[in-house]
């Protein structure tokens, strides 16, 4: 008798625990639009959790209603980042390009001495912290296994890979475990411009010439927010976050020179009428006016590493010679402002080339290349440039100089495929004289000059990865190396 009590005590006991493990296990029918296996969002609680608790509770938790009060929309998540942990799960699977509205409720601190914050930091980085870019104690990401960013502040997120969402404080390695507080993140799908706006984060925009105002930048997306400046049709502006719908107005958050700040929210437009739009307009790339255009980098045999070289057909592939081209390179090249780039034809090129370099660093990553024609659409494409992929600056041997003649000789590596050859007055006010040679020539003598006897001069080579020379297919990278003589008195 004792012996079958026992036993119906025990079937009891796994009857309550099996009832239990199913009611807290199950996921709620369609708070969102991902797969119940992902982990669910985890509660907010009065007390901190023991570090064991925590870890479990972001696997598996369902949510109270300290934080659901309210019913989320699809593709809502809430989820408690605890400050004493690094790396954990936001409870949402990204995929590239997708936008994120982020909202964010709560405080922490790194340290017991110091004033609870929330997701911007203090003022004060740490090289040894999960991301030494960004400022202590700011709520950072990551995407998968990719690289950590910094979320900090911003209200939008975009992603720039598939794979689960990551959030941490930012601290130094391994030093979480004194940290206090926590931050109740709350993530959303965001719908903003669905199916009508044009832009993307990471690109350029102008402000349309149809337009009869001029664009009002704020500090926030918000029509009552401040008024930091007005840009005008035709000006151009990186999109930096966004979009946010408020008032009516799709706003998206723009860096340009032309802001006070720097950058600010503007209106892409009201849903119907667009206020800005893609710039380029269009690519054209198949098109059959398409744009030939190699770039790389310029190394000096002096200062090593110093500006963007480019190659180029000077006409279009229907025969529309190029008046300019507009250059976009990646986030921070040319202080993520548009080059236009001009044709440079010196003698003896072959007519179907151009080149031009300037002296800006280059940055890895892809370019975007926008022709302005006489007549019709602009032509655009893109490229790509390894900032570790540079020429070796040629050297010169030798050079001996008279009035009237100048002879060169210089050596130079075997992927040098022509040089641009330079007679320059020193100090620099114009060229004196210039050829382009091929790249088995390695020695050249200008004749019939007049040069002023007591006035120095120098010789400037530039080496191209490129056979400039000789007509035919454009070919990448479009590197080039420069190596300036000593001053000579003729």
């Amino acid at each position: 008798m004792k012996s079958n009590i026992f036993y119906a005590v025990i079937l009891a006991i796994i009857e309550i625990l099996v009832l239990t493990h199913c009611t807290t296990a199950t996921p709620a029918s369609d708070s969102t639009d991902f797969p119940h296996t992902l982990p669910a969002p985890i509660s907010a609680s009065n007390t901190a959790p023991s570090p064991m608790l925590a870890a479990r509770t972001l696997l598996s938790v369902t949510p109270t209603s300290a934080i659901t009060a309210s019913p989320m929309s699809a593709g809502t998540v809430r989820v408690e980042i605890s400050a004493h942990e690094e790396w954990q799960a936001a409870g949402m699977i990204v995929k590239p390009g997708q936008s994120i509205t982020i909202q964010v409720s709560g405080g922490w601190k790194h340290s017991e001495s110091e004033a609870a914050y929330g997701t911007g930091g203090i003022e004060g980085m740490d090289t040894n912290s999960v991301l030494p870019s960004a400022p202590v104690g700011s709520l950072i990401g990551r995407i998968g296994r990719g690289q950590p960013f910094e979320i900090g502040t911003r209200t939008v997120l975009t992603a720039d890979r598939a794979g689960p969402l990551q959030l941490s404080m930012n601290d130094s390695i391994g030093m979480f475990e004194d940290n206090q507080g926590s931050l109740v993140v709350q993530l959303s799908l965001n719908t903003c411009g669905a199916g009508w706006s044009r832009l993307s984060t990471g690109t350029y925009a102008v402000v349309t010439d149809e337009q009869a105002e001029p664009n009002r930048v704020r500090a926030e997306p918000d029509t009552s927010a401040e008024l930091l400046t007005q840009i005008y049709p035709g000006s151009i502006v990186r999109v930096l976050e966004g979009p946010i719908c408020a008032n009516g107005f799709v706003f998206w958050k723009v860096e340009s020179k032309l802001i006070s700040g720097g950058m600010g929210w503007t209106a892409e437009g009201d849903g119907s009428a667009y206020y800005l739009e893609p710039y380029p307009p269009q690519l054209l790339d198949t098109s059959p006016m398409r744009l030939v255009i190699v770039g790389g980098t310029y190394f000096d045999s002096g200062a090593g590493l110093m500006g963007t070289g480019f190659a180029f057909r000077a006409t279009l592939t229907d025969g529309q010679t190029i008046d300019h081209i507009d250059i976009q390179g990646p986030p921070g090249w040319n202080s993520n402002e548009v080059y236009q780039l001009y044709p440079y034809q010196p003698p003896r090129m072959a007519q179907d080339r151009a080149i031009g370099w300037v002296f800006i660093k280059p940055v890895a990553g892809e370019y975007t290349a926008t022709a302005e024609i006489s007549s019709g659409q602009p032509v655009s494409t893109t490229f790509a440039i390894d900032i570790a992929s540079q020429l070796p600056a040629p050297v010169i041997l030798s050079v001996e100089g008279s009035p009237s003649q100048v002879k060169v000789e210089w050596s130079g590596a075997a992927e040098m495929h022509s040089f641009l050859v330079r007679l320059e007055q020193e100090p620099f006010t114009s060229v004196i004289m210039e050829t382009l040679v091929s790249g088995e020539q390695r020695s050249l003598t200008f004749s019939g000059l007049s040069l002023k006897s007591g006035v120095e001069h120098r010789v400037v080579i530039f080496a191209f990865s490129n056979d400039l020379y000789t007509p035919g297919a454009m070919t990448s990278p479009a590197n080039l190396s420069a190596y300036v003589s000593e001053t000579f008195t003729p």
